[in-house]
This record gives C-alpha cells, structure tokens and sequence, in this order.
C-alpha cells in the first residue's frame, strides 16, 4: 500500500443513514482526492436483490457472515474521511464487482 486508499481495498466511513452510522465500503476507484465506493452490507434480504452482488465473508464483517455489495448506488467519499483498517476483498471477488459494473453501469 502506498498510503492511498485503493480499488478493491475495503475502508469504513460515516454515511448517510437513520441513525448516522460507521459502515464499510469497497473503494473501486478515485476522482482526485475523493474515493468512490460501494455500500457493503450483512443484511440477508439483499442475497435476492438484482442491486447488491454477494461478496462472502471477509474482514469487513466482524460477525463472520457473509455480505454483499450494492452496485447500484456508487458513494463519494473524501479520503481524509474514511478509516482504514488493512482489510481488502480478494482479488477474484473484486474483479467480479468490476465485471459487473462494467456490464451492467458501463464503467471503463
């Protein structure tokens, strides 16, 4: 790691929500300063939503159960905002997000 947050590398970050709360993302790229990233969740009622990819279990789920990714909704994210912890998804599960947001959303 070079010091900057990285596609595939999983951070934790204050978003949105009722109540505002710390949650994990998948950052899949960057625009300068800011990282994009993607909802991470251990909500099983996503396992049948054509929005959320399932990603397995990892680091960024303290239970160990598994999660998926919303690939519909993309997060702006300021750099010096996010926590990180080490933790990253693996090569094979990343490239299936990408393949799917290439697919589906047109990313380059």
């Amino acid at each position: 790691m070079d010091g900057q947050a990285e596609p595939g590398e999983v951070v934790w970050a204050s978003v949105p929500s009722d109540p505002p709360r710390e949650r994990s993302l998948l950052i899949i790229g960057r625009e300068h300063h800011d990282l994009l990233a993607l909802l991470i969740s251990p909500a099983k009622e996503h396992a049948h939503s054509p929005d959320w990819l399932d990603i397995g279990s990892g680091e960024w789920e303290s239970s160990g159960e598994p999660c998926w990714v919303r690939v519909d909704k993309t997060l702006v994210v300021a750099e010096t905002d996010v926590h990180r912890r080490g933790a990253s998804i693996p090569l094979r599960r990343f490239e299936r997000v990408a393949h799917r947001l290439r697919e589906d959303y047109g990313w380059a």
